[in-house]
């Protein structure tokens, strides 16, 4: 069966132009053979909106255009479909395409989202709301909030508010269920991770994978501010887990209780949720080109 491929393109993710992105798809899938639409989202919400559209237009193969948000918006809708979800990444972190392997370049990842197979990969959820990267609350749903606030992108604002937050941040009470074994802990920021990384090649949770239908819980304790340098080091390095602030858990369902409503994020999108935190997944529910 011939693919019906459609492009959702968020015109405002990340930093990048993509004012030449357009022609360059139509370009590429008329070199491939291919036939495609394009939509553009216009505002939050949108994506996922455009998506149940093309779905019921018989569209087989969607590509969200932008950044960890925009794939989330359109991949919570494929969910337990066989429409498969194609990603060029245009966001900030990418963290799911880098998981995957999928080329920062355009021309590469149009090329894949449009010729290239798809495969299984798993869905996680946090309070019922679906994430396929990474969610979690402390210090680091505290940044995303705060950088979603800021009217600068990029990774150099991120670590600007991460400095100047750190220095007064106080670690915070939680408890956890993790497939029935409990821990109690006062934590910097607690990670649940599908994939393996936020975004920009940090790796919170290096051993994640997004087919084995388990999620990755990762405590961190705050630690020292001249030891900052070298935790970041870890992060980009894959190491981690060899931090003596660091915690690493695994499990198929997790709870979280914390003291109150507060911050979360899940694939870099920042929010709030009461202090009940449930977080499942579900193996092999979604099928995504890479």
């Amino acid at each position: 069966m011939e693919n019906r491929i459609a492009f959702i393109i968020n015109p405002i993710s990340g930093a990048k132009d993509k004012t030449k992105l357009p022609k360059l798809i139509e370009q590429i899938a008329q070199k491939l053979g291919a036939s495609i639409e394009i939509r553009y989202t216009e505002c939050s919400g949108h994506a996922a909106e455009l998506t149940r559209e093309l779905c019921s237009e018989g569209f087989n193969r969607i590509v969200a255009v932008g950044g960890d948000g925009t794939i989330n918006e359109v991949a919570k809708v494929l969910v337990g479909t066989n429409v498969e979800l194609g990603i060029v990444p245009q966001g900030s972190g990418n963290g799911l395409a880098r998981h995957l392997r999928i080329p920062m370049t355009p021309r590469k990842s149009i090329e894949i989202a449009i010729s290239h197979r798809s495969e299984a990969i798993d869905t996680a959820y946090i309070n019922q709301t679906a994430f396929f990267c990474t969610a979690g609350v402390g210090f680091d749903a505290l940044i995303g909030n705060r950088f979603a606030e800021s009217k600068s992108r990029g990774l150099k604002t991120y670590a600007t508010i991460a400095t100047k937050e750190f220095l007064s941040y106080k670690p915070k009470k939680y408890k956890l269920d993790i497939d029935g074994e409990n821990v109690e802990c006062k934590a910097f920021l607690i990670t649940i991770a599908n994939a393996s990384q936020y975004g920009n090649n940090a790796y919170i949770a290096p051993q994640a994978d997004l087919q084995d239908g388990i999620l990755d819980v990762v405590i961190v304790n705050k630690l020292p501010l001249l030891l900052g340098p070298l935790f970041a080091m870890r992060l980009f390095l894959k190491k981690i887990e060899r931090s003596r602030f660091v915690k690493c858990y695994r499990g198929r369902n997790i709870t979280i209780v914390r003291e109150g409503r507060d911050y979360i994020h899940y694939d870099g999108e920042p929010g709030t949720m009461d202090s009940k935190l449930e977080l499942s997944i579900t193996p092999r529910s979604l099928r995504v080109v890479f």
